[in-house]
């Protein structure tokens, strides 16, 4: 749904939101793990009845993913004008990168 409002913008702007996707992808993919992880984990001990263990696995997810987001988010901030390089070399596309400054510097919202 997002890509079909996106195309109405032409071929720059499709290349540069797949870029931007790639380096989205790129920096989501350990908070992606982490939140698996814990869904199985809390899943499985809900069912033994271990409610402290889901406490005490949540607050260690939390200190892993707030550490790795605050981590990921200074990535974006100084490497913003890079990472779209390594996705495309297009001038025209490598303009979306203020967008992924400002997209991503959001990842810190992930650990939540």
């Amino acid at each position: 749904m997002i890509q079909a409002n996106v195309n109405v913008f032409g071929p720059i702007a499709m290349a540069g939101t797949a870029a931007y996707y790639r380096v989205d992808n790129f920096l989501g993919g350990p908070m992606a793990a982490i939140g698996v992880a814990v869904t199985t984990f809390v899943g499985q001990n809900i069912g033994a009845n271990e409610f402290g263990r889901i406490k005490r696995g949540i607050r260690s997810a939390l200190l892993m993913t707030v550490p790795t987001s605050i981590f990921l988010a200074v990535l974006v901030v100084v490497f913003r004008y890079q990472m779209l390089s390594w996705f495309t070399s297009s001038p025209e596309v490598q303009q979306n990168r203020d967008y992924c400054f400002v997209v991503d510097g959001a990842i810190l919202l992930d650990s939540v």
